[in-house]
């Protein structure tokens, strides 16, 4: 069970706690986001090892991060067709589309965010800063 806690812990760290997602500041007088609600899942997550047969099945399409906060109701299996076409549609809207070779990267990618946030706040993407 500490295993599995673990590793799962470490697919959701790696899927939204890195730099490059976009960090959502909250407007203090309406206490509401400036993003909608398909533009913050996408721009708040991202994926690793795309495509991969292995993680995509040994995470339950967690690797598909992205496609899995914007299509829940969708089995898995499906994610790797539906990415190409919601990075497009992400592209063509401005709304950033992070997303890591490999899952040893993403985790690299998560280590360096933590250690910058550990010396000071770093500077966050914005939505629209593609």
């Amino acid at each position: 069970a500490l295993a599995t806690g673990f590793i799962l812990a470490f697919m959701f760290q790696v899927a939204h706690v890195v730099g490059e997602v976009y960090w959502p500041e909250v407007n203090k007088e309406t206490g509401k986001i400036a993003v909608g609600w398909a533009a913050g899942q996408a721009a708040t997550s991202a994926n690793f090892a795309p495509g991969h047969w292995g993680w995509t099945h040994f995470s339950g399409g967690l690797n598909h991060q992205i496609e899995q906060h914007l299509f829940p109701g969708v089995c898995h299996v499906h994610y790797p067709r539906i990415a190409p076409i919601v990075k497009r549609t992400c592209e063509e809207f401005g709304v950033p589309y992070v997303c890591y070779p490999t899952f040893i990267e993403a985790v690299r990618a998560h280590f360096r965010h933590m250690r910058l946030a550990g010396h000071a706040m770093p500077a966050v993407p914005k939505l629209g800063d593609a």
